[in-house]
């Protein structure tokens, strides 16, 4: 596992930092915007990425983002959350890489 070191204490501290009030409204505008209709007009590849334990962007709800695309990928990063590009950074980057390497252009 990737250990936490001074970007993830900036970015958790940064998080922090931000006011409560603009944080809910942030989530807010989240809770309210429905991309439904336009995820099948996605016409390149997409990689989508969650960490099983994040609590936002869930497992399930990439599974069905994925589902929605018609030339996506899901993948779970285990054992990260939210802030898996922070906190796994070496596997995420693996991935994107692999990724990549696989799109026909």
């Amino acid at each position: 596992k990737q250990k936490a070191g001074r970007l993830f204490d900036f970015v958790v501290r940064t998080c922090w930092s931000t006011d409560q009030a603009v944080m809910a409204h942030r989530f807010k505008l989240l809770e309210r915007a429905d991309f439904r209709e336009q995820l099948g007009k996605v016409w390149s590849p997409a990689l989508l990425m969650a960490g099983s334990k994040d609590i936002l962007a869930t497992p399930k709800g990439l599974a069905s983002l994925a589902s929605q695309i018609p030339d996506a990928r899901a993948l779970t990063i285990a054992g990260a959350g939210h802030l898996a590009a922070v906190t796994h950074p070496a596997r995420i980057a693996r991935e994107v890489s692999s990724f990549l390497e696989s799109v026909e252009y």
